[in-house]
């Protein structure tokens, strides 16, 4: 169970990201993540080059930065292709930026970490969000690799929202963040018995 939240904005996490203290726990900065985030929007919101964008446009813009960085370089083609089928993508890019259900995942996963951003202040409640979408990962074949590839392409889309690659505070607060969702998520694909997160 979350701890209560007291009235300093900084939590204590383990480093397997349970919640609660613990040795070898590292500060989990709230104010300063959602600051941080506040400044990803703000910059992605001027990529669109329209003053007056939408939370939707937003996310669809940094998904798409995440998405193309987790199917790598089409010049990779096996990979390109098989990251692409994973997620029913197009593989022509021009048709795949275009397509309906491209925009909807890809903001999709945007809009769920701007979703746990604004939850960290009830971890409990964010621990079931995450919980609940894990479980609903299991549909979609989703394994322990995947999360390190989308980790990693989430850091790379940061690191372009924010003007330079992720380092110091903003790794290590990131690095908490992502790890207290993938570790949620992982307990709800792991309570079906019936389905392996290996590979």
């Amino acid at each position: 169970m979350a701890p209560a939240i007291a009235a300093s904005p900084v939590l204590r996490l383990s480093r397997n990201m349970g919640a609660g203290a613990g040795s070898g726990g590292a500060d989990l900065d709230i104010d300063y993540v959602k600051s941080s985030w506040d400044t990803v929007v703000t910059n992605v919101k001027k990529l669109t080059q329209n003053p007056a964008a939408s939370n939707q446009e937003i996310f669809e813009l940094a998904g798409q930065v995440l998405f193309e960085k987790i199917l790598g370089p089409p010049e990779d083609t096996a990979t390109f292709e098989a990251r692409c089928k994973l997620f029913t993508f197009k593989t022509d890019y021009d048709e795949r930026i275009k397509d309906p259900h491209y925009k909807k995942h890809v903001s999709g996963v945007v809009e769920t970490v701007n979703t746990a951003i604004d939850n960290l202040h009830d971890l409990a409640g964010l621990e079931k969000i995450l919980f609940d979408l894990g479980k609903r990962h299991n549909n979609y074949g989703v394994k322990n690799s995947h999360y390190t590839l989308v980790k990693e392409s989430l850091v790379y889309t940061l690191g372009v929202a924010l003007g330079a690659p992720l380092e110091g505070k903003d790794a290590e607060q990131w690095t908490l963040v992502w790890g207290f969702v993938e570790s949620n998520m992982k307990k709800g694909q792991a309570s079906d018995a019936s389905y392996s997160l290996e590979g």
